[in-house]
Order: C-alpha cells, then sequence, then structure tokens
C-alpha cells in the first residue's frame, strides 16, 4: 500500500487485527451475578408538576 496507490490514505495509519486461534487449550468464561436491588418506581417521580 502506498500514496500512489490509494491517496485518501496517505498519512493515515494502518491497523491490522487479527482474531485467531492460540492452540488446544479452552479459555474459561466468567459469570456475572448482578445483585442490584430494584425499587418499585413512584407515580409522579421525575414529573414536574
Amino acid at each position: 500500500m502506498n500514496a500512489e496507490n490509494c491517496p485518501a490514505m496517505h498519512g493515515k495509519p494502518i491497523v491490522f487485527i487479527i482474531s485467531a486461534c492460540r492452540g488446544s487449550m479452552r479459555e474459561t468464561s466468567v459469570t456475572r451475578r448482578v445483585t442490584r436491588e430494584c425499587s418499585p418506581r413512584r407515580q409522579g417521580a421525575g414529573s414536574s408538576q
């Protein structure tokens, strides 16, 4: 790639993103647990009355 073949890209950074397998071992996953208390909405909350 060069400025002669693609002048619009002249001076722009070139980024390569590679997604590839890294062997036969499997990656462990992370379990996400959300513990958030929810309160019922009060009538009129957030209104400008």
